[in-house]
């Protein structure tokens, strides 16, 4: 079984920043969850609201902000390059959710295979993107089939939407289980 920190080791520090991923490395996590939104200016942060309120104290939106002006609110955010290099350098796998649904459409799913593509070492530790989104599920295979993903369900997903992103992505001789239990 692997563990994998939840925003980092959020319980002990602020989560989806540094200290949170250095704790979650200091107690022995195998891997990283993170949350990912785009901001104004394209720059990938780690975010989990749309809003700033919550852990900024700022009500501003992400998605309506720069990058200069995030980070101005909120210090320690990290951007995805930044997090996957840190992952790297530790050799911890991770687990990217895109948030959706946001202003910038499937932008973001673009934006995380880019990044992907370009980190140097990348290819030595687990990726999966996973997202409560099934378009952008469907996204991240159109823009790359090599990269893991993992569709989330929640209380509200529709039945048939988890059913047919089952039925598209899984080897033809489990279909047949599935179509006859």
């Amino acid at each position: 079984m692997l563990i994998y920190a939840h925003r980092g080791a959020s319980a002990d520090y602020p989560e989806l920043t540094l200290a949170a991923y250095e704790g979650a490395v200091a107690q022995g996590a195998d891997g990283f969850e993170c949350d990912v939104r785009l901001t104004k200016d394209e720059v990938a942060v780690l975010w989990h609201n749309a809003s700033m309120l919550k852990r900024a104290g700022n009500p501003g939106l992400i998605a309506e902000m720069t990058y200069k002006e995030v980070s101005r609110a909120y210090p320690q955010i990290l951007t995805l390059s930044e997090f996957l290099a840190f992952a790297v350098k530790n050799k911890k796998g991770v687990l990217i959710e895109t948030k959706h649904p946001v202003i910038s459409g499937n932008r973001i799913e673009e934006v995380v295979v880019e990044t992907l593509q370009t980190t140097k070492g990348i290819e030595k530790i687990d990726v999966s993107v996973m997202s409560f989104s099934w378009f952008a599920i469907e996204k991240m295979k159109r823009l790359d089939p090599s990269i893991s993903t993992t569709f989330l369900m929640h209380k509200n997903t529709q039945w048939f939407q988890a059913k047919l992103f089952l039925i598209t992505n899984m080897p033809s001789h489990a279909r047949e289980v599935l179509r006859y239990p």
